[in-house]
């Protein structure tokens, strides 16, 4: 999609949790192109302001180096750049990510800049406390409606955010195949920690000499032979549900091993010496500190623990857990020229485009998708799939729509009654499983008045599903 014209703005998305990072890690990834790529101002790729004293962006400057600043009030304020500038001709299409490490008290953080997935230069940001760099402002991509100027000329084919910096393998493969999918589907910062306040540490097997626990913490375990202590995602007492299948988690925590080794594991049962087991970290007392373990778990309602097959003693306090990965994605292969958006396929939080100059480049005809995740917390409810909008361009006919279900299933209508003119009249689906279902669907296009869909449970359910409507639509 091309950019706005004078005086207009880029895309803009409304506030909301997906695209706010609290003091946590972060990455910002744009891909497009510039007609000049150093041209004598500055120029905000992807930002978020509120006013001048709280705001965030990545930038190319005057001179074509990346930058990256946040501002808070009362907070510390953050301004690095890069050395070197962008060696790329002017018009060619680049994808730059920028993963952001907070800094703390004792330790620097860092913005590391790649270009097409390769290391372009890493800047220090200086230690100190962390600022909370929420803001209430807009979302923009190439442009502001606020800031003068107001937009840049470009040419923008994708924003996405994650709620975790990439390593330099996860940019690389970022740019070569996009998200991975155990990224799709995090939610934003403020969403994703500590659930509950207690979590039921148990003896994995036998009976543990010394454990002492509060809250969350292990506050003291010790034994004189092999044993674990686990904690079982299932029972809901970590982030509020299990952990799931093909998601990639974060767990933070406090170490501290005053004897013997500890081995930080995750696993399918409640054993933790085998039968499937991951082993995420072994720890000795010289590696005390925080530890942050990233994992992908292979079973539903996985457990998580503490092990070793010999005499240990050890602590672990100020547990953090936390879902990762990609909190919102734009691509211009989801614009419409008709209602005006491009489509977030994470969680809904759709971009609306310029209002005049800009244009949407005429795509072949061929199949494309738009993508919801919904939860219901035991009920019925009704609920658009893609918020009480139109979600598809004119003309646009359905080729199937899936459900991939995590919990336990139940039948469900996809339609309206009271507005039956949307693209199919009430459809009742049953027989539905956890996992994936292609939903039954009545009618493949629309009158033209509505073009909405909604998916109403037939009982009280408890859980996620993932939408996915696969349509044809010829060029824009």
């Amino acid at each position: 999609m091309s950019g706005a014209a004078s005086g207009s703005r880029g895309w803009l998305v409304a506030d909301n949790p997906e695209v706010n990072f609290g003091t946590g890690d972060f990455t910002l990834h744009w891909e497009g192109s510039l007609p000049e790529w150093a041209n004598g101002e500055s120029k905000r790729l992807l930002g978020k302001y509120e006013n001048i004293n709280n705001r965030w962006q990545i930038d190319v400057g005057a001179t074509g180096k990346l930058g990256y600043i946040h501002r808070k009030t009362s907070g510390i304020s953050v301004t690095v750049t890069t050395e070197s500038a962008i060696t790329v001709s002017d018009g060619d299409c680049v994808k730059i990510t920028c993963a952001i490490q907070r800094e703390t008290v004792d330790l620097v953080g860092s913005a590391t800049f790649y270009v097409n997935g390769v290391i372009f230069e890493s800047v220090a940001i200086p230690a100190g406390t962390p600022a909370d760099i929420d803001n209430t402002g807009n979302f923009e991509v190439c442009g502001s409606s606020i800031l003068a100027p107001n937009r840049i000329e470009s040419e923008t084919i994708a924003a996405i955010i994650y709620n975790r910096a990439l390593s330099s393998d996860a940019a690389l493969d970022l740019a070569i195949n996009d998200p991975a999918p155990a990224d799709i589907g995090a939610p934003g910062n403020r969403a994703s920690n500590i659930a509950s306040t207690s979590w039921p540490w148990q003896n994995a097997a036998g009976t543990m000499e010394t454990l002492a626990t509060s809250g969350t913490d292990i506050i003291s375990a010790a034994n004189s032979s092999g044993i674990g202590i686990v904690c079982n995602s299932s029972a809901d007492s970590i982030l509020g549900e299990p952990f799931k299948v093909g998601h990639r988690y974060r767990v933070e925590f406090d170490l501290t091993v005053n004897s013997g080794t500890v081995r930080v594991r995750i696993a399918p049962t409640f054993d933790l010496s085998s039968g499937g087991m991951e082993q995420l970290a072994s720890v000795t007392s010289a590696q005390n500190g925080r530890f942050e373990i990233e994992f992908v778990p292979r079973v539903k309602g996985s457990y998580f623990g503490f092990y070793n097959d010999s005499a240990f003693n050890f602590s672990a306090l100020n547990f953090k857990v936390q879902k990762i990965g990609v909190t919102a994605l734009w691509s211009a292969e989801h614009a419409q020229s008709d209602t005006g958006q491009v489509l977030d396929q994470i969680h809904g939080n759709h971009a609306l485009m310029p209002p005049t100059g800009a244009t949407i480049h005429p795509q072949p005809e061929g199949l494309r998708q738009v993508r919801s995740t919904l939860t219901w917390n035991g009920d019925s409810s009704a609920k658009y799939l893609v918020s009480n909008q139109d979600i598809l361009p004119e003309g646009a006919e359905i080729e199937r729509v899936t459900a991939v279900i995590d919990g336990t299933p139940v039948d469900g209508n996809l339609g309206d009654p009271a507005d039956p003119n949307r693209y199919c009249t009430l459809e009742k689906n049953t027989g539905l499983i956890e996992g994936s279902n292609r939903l039954a669907l009545s009618e493949r296009t629309t009158d033209g008045t509505n073009r909405e869909l909604l998916w109403t449970p037939s009982a009280a359910f408890t859980g996620t599903i993932k939408f996915t409507i696969h349509y044809f639509v010829g060029e824009q």
